[in-house]
């Protein structure tokens, strides 16, 4: 993990990687400078939340959602990506989280922006302005995915990872705003899907062989067709 001394030990500032190149990465550095903060109230990991803060973070997400996809639609306007499919079909959604992945493979970094930003316990912390809004970025975008997979299944909900088992692990869910269902089958299991935490390994993981493998192979298409389906939903309700 990137190791970083305090602020007040007079530290150096914190080390920037080389800015992108390729046009298509630098106008997306450029939009990603000039993109609005979308932070929290209680930004952090799980063990730095209390219920209440878990809660108020929710209640700003649903509150925000419109002004923020509004945002979002302005950066995927600029580089000719469509805000949603362009029919409530299973090809048409297909069409379009192929042009989301297409968009990243061509215009995002081929390497986070700043080292830290790998680390899982600062992400969730950082004020999401100048490089750090990339985090701004990731989650806006899976908000976005996920009102589409909320439109095709609506057994999805978005809410919170309040299990005491997700806070033991802890596990990045834990606390965090995610999709969620409504407890299936006879054991009773609730169901999550943490959008924002994909969105984001991408970013982090370029270079992972799954990011540039065939596009009905890559994690994106495979995670989204399966949620948008329901599949899993299916299986848990019936068990």
């Amino acid at each position: 993990m990137w190791k970083r001394l305090p602020s007040w030990l007079g530290g150096s500032p914190k080390p920037a990687q080389p800015a992108p190149t390729d046009d298509g990465q630098v106008a997306f550095w450029a939009a990603v400078q000039r993109y609005p903060a979308h932070a929290a109230p209680h930004p952090g990991y799980a063990r730095d939340l209390t219920p209440e803060q878990a809660q108020a973070n929710l209640d700003w997400f649903l509150a925000s959602m419109p002004d923020r996809l509004q945002v979002l639609d302005v950066l995927l306007a600029e580089f000719g990506v469509p805000a949603q499919p362009a029919a409530d079909t299973p090809e048409a959604r297909q069409a379009w989280i192929g042009q989301l992945i297409d968009w990243t493979r061509r215009c995002w970094p081929p390497q986070p922006y700043r080292p830290e930003h790998l680390a899982t316990d600062e992400w969730l912390r950082l004020p999401r302005t100048g490089d750090d809004a990339i985090f701004s970025v990731t989650l806006d975008l899976a908000t976005r995915m996920g009102e589409v997979v909320r439109a095709a299944c609506p057994d999805w909900r978005w809410g919170l990872d309040m299990t005491a088992a997700s806070l033991r692990g802890p596990y990045l869910t834990s606390r965090r705003v995610v999709l969620t269902t409504a407890p299936l089958g006879t054991k009773r299991i609730r169901l999550t899907d943490d959008m924002e935490a994909g969105v984001v390994d991408r970013y982090q993981h370029p270079g992972n062989f799954d990011y540039s493998a065939p596009l009905h192979l890559d994690p994106w298409w495979v995670n989204f067709e399966d949620a948008c389906t329901g599949r899993e939903v299916t299986f848990f309700e019936e068990a």
